[in-house]
């Protein structure tokens, strides 16, 4: 199992490690020896100008080496990615870490009104509320969180709260919303 992996990550380009997950959005590939960004502090990194893709957990690497940077890069590309950011060592494996890869967010000219509104329960009971505005409530486990709303497309939303953002989509008859990949259907 270990050649297998060690071989994976070697070989990332040819072999998807087995422990990279995608999430939210999938673009196309970015083509060649694309340009990626990789950011060593999140201090200073706005989440709510980027999407999130996904994220690599890698063995051998706990920052960005130039061999981390070698080993993640054709993953970024092939996400169609532009920026990397470390999520956190993980010291129970060893020397590895969790690589959260990002697209910068397309300047949307302004925003554009959302096209549903009311209360979206998922099957474990979280549930998101829309005022119709530029606001909403996400409720999980109990915990509520007030988060700001804002139209990309007719049925396509970006949702920030606190320091997270996270694109969702409306079916078109707003009877379900997708909030990166968790289905909520419209509460009656």
């Amino acid at each position: 199992m270990k050649g297998i992996l060690l071989s994976c990550v070697i070989l990332v380009g040819a072999c998807m490690p087995p422990n990279a997950q995608r999430t939210g959005v999938r673009y196309a590939a970015l083509v060649g020896n694309c340009p990626v960004d990789f950011v060593e502090s999140t201090s200073g990194f706005n989440s709510a100008d980027y999407e999130t893709l996904g994220h690599v957990t890698v063995a051998g690497y706990d920052s960005f080496t130039s061999e981390a940077k070698a080993t993640l890069h054709p993953t970024v590309c092939e996400w169609g990615g532009t920026t990397v950011t470390i999520m956190g060592s993980l010291a129970s494996l060893g020397k590895a870490a969790t690589f959260v890869i990002h697209r910068k967010r397309e300047a949307t000219a302004a925003p554009v009104p959302l096209a549903c509104a009311g209360k979206f329960v998922n099957k474990d009971g979280a549930s998101i509320v829309f005022d119709g505005s530029s606001t909403a409530k996400m409720n999980f486990g109990g915990n509520e969180a007030p988060c700001a709303v804002r139209g990309a497309a007719a049925s396509k939303v970006i949702l920030t709260c606190g320091a997270g953002s996270q694109d969702g989509t409306f079916a078109a008859d707003c009877s379900h919303f997708n909030l990166g990949g968790l289905d909520f259907a419209e509460a009656n």
